[in-house]
Formats: structure tokens, C-alpha cells, sequence
């Protein structure tokens, strides 16, 4: 372990100069807090499911989240002009505990408000807490380097990350998995003091009046803001969009399915850690993704969307660790590409918007994947899902790429 957390360090000193401690402070809290999820994480769609009578209903309640994440969002991405990053995480981390209590609860009793107030607590902080911590990198990091830094804090963050999944195998054999989501609590306390020991930073923008920008009317100014958008930027939110509704499959309900056909949750967990284990490629795949950005993108989307189509079409479990594997790395590659890409094609003054405007794009995706992936389920199969969606990928990233060779 502490050869690989040197590596990481060497790293991050490639590409984060010495005035840049405030993106190692936010990696490794955000790293912490991850931990915590990481106990859990991969168990919440067969939680979810315990608490539905079909497909879709486990989709409306995952869709819970995003709606409250969309209903946040620009609010949060208006405000993330004109505010420090740094206060936007915090406000979004103290939610956390109640977050992880109402999660408890909902297990402990079997009520399910408890699991809609949970998601809906979750997904305001996490508006809160991904707006504020993109808003800082893109201000923060230089342009040319914006891929590099977001691969330092996929490597990390995954790490963390995957060792907590890596522990759940050992504790979902002696704990209900309600139980495990208060540790939640002192991850998350963890991450809050690193957080609050970022120092003020004038290229940080912060305005006195900030809160006199809190306003109905940003709900209007977001939808304004993305018709101003250059052809590549809209382009790009199209690929992105797509891409928030077909991930569904793998993340969400990919679990669940195996679930149904009596796959041990060890097996799950196993299978799931395969496919978070490419972002501990980060740092390489990031720094590709700041040389070759947009052919990256688009390859990798057509290689992940590809793969989709047979993800469900082999029963052989060995076979089901390699393609998600492979997706799991086309899926890095092409978040860390698209990251790279907005801080590119943005604006300085509009950060903030921007990436409230495509977290809010996946946020949509996010609500319309769920339900439209849950109704086909319950009429068809995972499989049938699977091919639609895989098949849309396909033909949207050719598109997307053929743009791009014409115009460069």
C-alpha cells in the first residue's frame, strides 16, 4: 500500500504544481468519503429492488436521486459562479450523515420514505458537493493539463474505493447491508476536515452578495446559457446524454438481474470490482485524454456501446468479468475525455453553468435510463435492453466521430 499511495504522490507532482495542494486535499477527501460508500455502494440496487414490485419501480426510486439532483442543480451551478468550490463541498458533505441515517432506517424498518428521503438528500448533495469540486478543478488546473488532474483523482479516489468494495465481501457475510451504510458518518466527517483546510485562493472567485443570486430565474438562465453553446459543446452534452441513460444497465440493474438468477452477492461484489478496477488507470488515461481528447472520446464510446450489446447474451460468469472489464475502461476513458473536453470548450467565467448544465444532462439521463430500462425489462429482458441501448451508442458515437474528423 504505501508503494502504490508513493506512486500516486509522484504522480500528482507530475502535473499539480506546489500552489495546487487544494486538488490533492479535495482528491484524497473525496477519496475518504468514497470509502465509506464503497461498504455499500454496489449493493443499493438490489436494495433498492427489495423495496419494489417490479423493474421499473426499482427504476422510479433510483430516479429519485437524480430528480433531486436535476431539481438542484441549477441553483447549485448558478451559485458555483460566484462562490468559492470549496464552500459548495462542504455544504454538500454535512448532508451526508442524514443521508446515511435514512438509508439505516429504511432497512431497519422497512419503510420505504425513508429510502425516497435518503435519495432525494443525496442527490441535493451531491449537486452540491460535484459541482463544487469540478467547479475548482476547471479553475484551478491549467486547460492543457485539466484530463491529467481528473485521472489523478480517478486513480486515487478508485483505489480507496475498490479496497472498500474489496473489505464488503467480508462484511456483508456478518452484517445486513442497512448496516452498512453508517459508515458513511466517519468517512464523511474524515473528508470535511480535509476540505476545511483548503486555503483561500483569490483565482478561487467568491463574491460577498453571492446569495443575492439565488433566484427562480436560474432555472430559466441554465436553459438560456445552453443555447449559447457552441456547436462542439452541444455536440458533446448529445453524446454525453446518451451515454447517462445506457450506463444504467451496467451500474444498476446488471446487479439486480444477477441477483434474480441467484448469483451470490460475493459473486456480485467480485463483479463490480472488475468493473471500477480501469479507474486506476486514471493518470495514464487522463493524460490521453488531454492529448487526444475528442478522437478518445468518441472511440472510447463506440468500444463501450459496442460491448454493451452482449453483456447479457453469455451466461458464463468469467466471461461477464471480461466484458465489463472492457467496459469499465471504455467508461473511464470516455468520462475523463468528456471532462477534458468542457474545461476546453468553456468558458472561464461560466465553469460553474457549464458543469452544472451537463451534470444536469446526465441527471436527466439518469431519471429517463432507470424507467425506460425497468419498463423494457419487465415486457422483455435485460438482454433486449441491452441491444437497443448498446446499438444507439454505436450509431451515435460514428456520428459523433465523423463530425469531428470534418471539422478538424
Amino acid at each position: 500500500m504505501e508503494h502504490f499511495k508513493s506512486l500516486v504522490t509522484n504522480i500528482s507532482h507530475y502535473f499539480v504544481t506546489k500552489q495546487e495542494k487544494g486538488i490533492s486535499l479535495i482528491s484524497w477527501a473525496t477519496s475518504i468519503r468514497w470509502f465509506g460508500w464503497g461498504f455499500v455502494e454496489y449493493l443499493i440496487p438490489i436494495f433498492l429492488f427489495s423495496f419494489a414490485a417490479s423493474y421499473t419501480d426499482s427504476g422510479i426510486l433510483k430516479s429519485s436521486y437524480n430528480i433531486a439532483f436535476l431539481l438542484a442543480l441549477p441553483l447549485v451551478g448558478i451559485i458555483a459562479n460566484h462562490i468559492r468550490g470549496k464552500y459548495l463541498i462542504i455544504a454538500g458533505l454535512l448532508l451526508y450523515p442524514f443521508i446515511s441515517i435514512g438509508y439505516f432506517m429504511a432497512g431497519a424498518t422497512g419503510v420505504v420514505l425513508y429510502v425516497v428521503l435518503a435519495r432525494v438528500l443525496n442527490g441535493v448533495s451531491y449537486a452540491l458537493d460535484n459541482t463544487g469540486r469540478q467547479t475548482y478543478f476547471m479553475r484551478h488546473v491549467p486547460k492543457k493539463r485539466i484530463g491529467s488532474a481528473y485521472g489523478y483523482f480517478e486513480t486515487l479516489t478508485s483505489f480507496w474505493w475498490i479496497l472498500a468494495v474489496l473489505t464488503s465481501l467480508v462484511l456483508v457475510e456478518h452484517l445486513e447491508t442497512h448496516h452498512l451504510f453508517l459508515f458513511i458518518i466517519p468517512t464523511t466527517l474524515v473528508a470535511l476536515y480535509l476540505i476545511l483546510k483548503i486555503k483561500e485562493d483569490p483565482r478561487d472567485h467568491h463574491e460577498k452578495d453571492w446569495y443575492k443570486k439565488i433566484s427562480i430565474k436560474a432555472y430559466w438562465e441554465s436553459l438560456q446559457e445552453v443555447k449559447l453553446w457552441n456547436k462542439d459543446l452541444k455536440h458533446l452534452a448529445c453524446i454525453h446524454f446518451i451515454s447517462g441513460i445506457i450506463l444504467s444497465i451496467t451500474a444498476f440493474f446488471l446487479p439486480i438481474t444477477l441477483y434474480q438468477n441467484d448469483v451470490a452477492l460475493s459473486q456480485i461484489i467480485i463483479l463490480m470490482t472488475i468493473y471500477s478496477l480501469p479507474g486506476l488507470f486514471g493518470s495514464p488515461l487522463g493524460a490521453l485524454s488531454d492529448k487526444i481528447g475528442e478522437k478518445v472520446l468518441s472511440i472510447s464510446f463506440f468500444f463501450l456501446s459496442f460491448t454493451l450489446l452482449f453483456i447479457s447474451l453469455f451466461e458464463s460468469f468469467a466471461v461477464l468479468l471480461v466484458l465489463i472489464f472492457l467496459i469499465g475502461i471504455f467508461e473511464t476513458t470516455f468520462v475523463l475525455a468528456t471532462q477534458s473536453r468542457i474545461a476546453n470548450l468553456g468558458t472561464a467565467g461560466h465553469y460553474g453553468s457549464i458543469s452544472g448544465s451537463f451534470s444536469a444532462l446526465g441527471s436527466i439521463a439518469g431519471i429517463i435510463g432507470p424507467i425506460l430500462i425497468g419498463f423494457t425489462m419487465d415486457l422483455y429482458s435485460l438482454s433486449t435492453a441491452s441491444v437497443i441501448l448498446g446499438g444507439i451508442g454505436v450509431v451515435a458515437s460514428i456520428l459523433y466521430y465523423k463530425k469531428h474528423h470534418r471539422t478538424t
